[in-house]
């Protein structure tokens, strides 16, 4: 009977554990950052960490030896929901096809393949960002893809945490 009793409580604990593990990755966003902490929350630990600055007004976090502005989005009740690192615009492909390759392969290192990717070619990139690889993990959203500014292109890493949402 003590054994049962046992087991059973050493199960609720596993499936505790194993639920707040989930959800703290899941809000987990890119090194300290984490989804549902407030812009002063961010802004201190822009301050601590010696990979993040806060340049001419735009926080900017360094991936890979390249600099990426990073665009925060906040709800109501302050708490982190959307986030964008974009990295500086390159008129050759080839800086594009290598940033791409570089955060895919940091992400999926940590959330494994992707489930949706779309095929384009950069020549079709126009105004709006085209998503190569998208991730769905619970309620957050990964996508990473490439967008145009003028004759220039950039990589964009975007997130989402849909309980944090607008």
């Amino acid at each position: 009977m003590k054994k049962k009793i046992i087991l059973e409580i050493a199960v609720i604990i596993f499936l505790i554990l194993t639920f707040t593990i989930s959800a703290a990755e899941e809000k987990q966003v890119y090194r300290g950052i984490y989804f549902g902490m407030s812009v002063q929350e961010f802004h201190e630990n822009l301050r601590k960490d010696e990979k993040m600055t806060l340049s001419v007004g735009l926080p900017e976090i360094e991936i890979e030896n390249t600099i990426y502005n990073i665009f925060a989005l906040y709800n109501d009740q302050d708490q982190l929901y959307e986030i964008y690192f974009e990295s500086p615009n390159y008129i050759a492909d080839y800086y594009v096809k290598k940033r791409l390759n570089e955060l895919s392969q940091i992400i999926e290192s940590e959330y494994g393949a992707a489930d949706n990717i779309n095929n384009f070619k950069l020549s079709e990139v126009k105004k709006e960002i085209l998503w190569q690889k998208i991730w769905g993990f619970g309620d957050k959203v990964i996508e990473l893809g490439v967008g145009k500014m003028d004759t220039e292109k950039y990589v964009s890493l975007h997130m989402f945490y849909y309980p944090y949402g607008p």
